[in-house]
């Protein structure tokens, strides 16, 4: 099921997808890879990683287990937050 992006929230997933993307780099992890670990497509890891697309929040889980990364890093501060 596809996630329209709110319109204000779009930096928010584009900084998400961005943590996202590094982390699965650092651990040395194709697209291909974490979405057959996911089982989903590459497509839709590609729209996550760009931020054009949000997932359900047990993806998100599940895509934390697998790339054994805290939520509170991916989703941590965004621009704009305060302190």
């Amino acid at each position: 099921m596809r996630r329209r992006i709110d319109p204000d929230n779009v930096a928010f997933y584009a900084e998400v997808g961005r943590r996202v993307a590094a982390t699965r780099r650092r651990a040395g992890m194709s697209q291909q890879q974490l979405a057959g670990l996911l089982g989903i497509r590459q497509a839709a890891v590609s729209h996550y990683e760009t931020g054009r697309r949000g997932m359900q929040l047990h993806t998100f889980a599940d895509l934390c287990d697998a790339l054994g990364a805290d939520p509170a890093e991916l989703l941590g501060p965004t621009p704009g937050d305060r302190p």
